[in-house]
């Protein structure tokens, strides 16, 4: 393959990375590549696992709220029309550390959360750093060739020179 059909494929490469980050066809022009990271900051894959760390901090926040009374409301109409309502607040005494070591997990859920969010950044920041350092190799590639073809013409038509005189 020559060096032009390896950018060629380079550059395809770079597309399909790019395409698969969400870009698509987005953009007319070459990113560079602080804009092509600060898209792909926000692609489908960070997005959900962002959703799944707001999760849970739901789920977190819903284990602290055990700590507080549950309040029930019961209302009963008996067969003579006597009505009876019912308000009851729940709160055990004690748990075991059962409610504790609830929001302990939810907590480090949430941490585990945080950090697979920061994974999935730095696994996409380093796909993109492989397909622009190749990128660049290709292109660096294509000047040397390109600047040895000139060099090869000239010392050709040196010699055409010499054979003429």
């Amino acid at each position: 393959m020559t060096a032009k059909g390896r950018l060629n494929a380079c550059r395809a490469a770079a597309g399909l990375v790019l395409t698969l980050a969400g870009l698509g066809n987005a953009y007319a022009d070459p990113l560079t590549f602080e804009q092509a990271l600060g898209v792909l900051i926000d692609n489908p894959a960070t997005q959900s696992r962002q959703a799944a760390q707001a999760a849970a901090g739901a789920d977190r926040d819903t284990a602290q709220w055990q700590r507080y009374p549950t309040p029930t409301l019961e209302a009963t109409a008996e067969d003579a029309g006597k009505q009876t309502v019912t308000l009851r607040l729940d709160q055990p005494l004690w748990t075991g550390g059962r409610i504790t070591a609830g929001i302990d997990a939810a907590g480090r859920r949430l941490d585990a959360a945080g950090v697979a969010v920061e994974e999935v950044r730095l696994d996409l920041a380093l796909r993109l750093i492989a397909a622009f350092t190749e990128v660049l190799h290709q292109q660096a590639k294509r000047d040397d060739a390109t600047a040895a073809i000139a060099d090869y013409q000239s010392l050709v038509n040196t010699v055409r020179r010499r054979v003429q005189q």
